[in-house]
């Protein structure tokens, strides 16, 4: 495929998307990711003493998408060490992704995605954002590595 018939089907691919649907769509999944994180992943831990959560509620503004509400979880490990999951839009891509990363450290940050598999069914992906060509499955295991290279 040209470089142009790629360049037309993006573009017909952008002009299907209903911005105000898919940012509905985005953000609710948002939501269920940081409350499958609360609630099921890192429950044990919390429920152990060992971490806290804290949702942050936010607005921003976008120049594609406009104005809209969304929310960071903060993850505060025993020792104070804080965690974030912040969501942003990516203007590049025109999609919503997760960054995760210490607060003390936030150039060290992992990038997660949805990724369609088949209709009305996604996947977490996350890569590095050093590396953004190879991507793995966003997983408690994962969530689990990551908090432990934080301590």
């Amino acid at each position: 495929m040209s470089l142009k018939e790629k360049l037309i089907k993006l573009k017909n691919e952008l002009v299907k998307i209903d911005p105000k649907s898919e940012l509905k769509t985005m953000l609710n999944s948002i939501k269920e990711l940081q409350h499958m994180i609360t609630d099921n992943w890192l429950y044990e831990y919390k429920k152990e003493g060992l971490l806290k959560f804290k949702f942050v509620p936010i607005r921003r503004i976008n120049k594609q998408i406009g104005k809209y509400k969304t929310t960071i979880l903060e993850i505060y490990l025993i020792n104070n060490t804080l965690i974030e999951v912040n969501p942003v839009y990516s203007n590049t891509n025109s999609k919503f992704l997760l960054e995760l990363y210490k607060v003390d450290n936030p150039m060290d940050k992992i990038i997660i995605t949805r990724r369609h598999i088949i209709e009305n069914e996604y996947e977490w992906i996350y890569y590095k954002s050093s590396c953004s060509d190879i991507c793995f499955n966003f997983t408690k295991a994962e969530l689990e590595k990551f908090i432990k290279n934080c301590l």
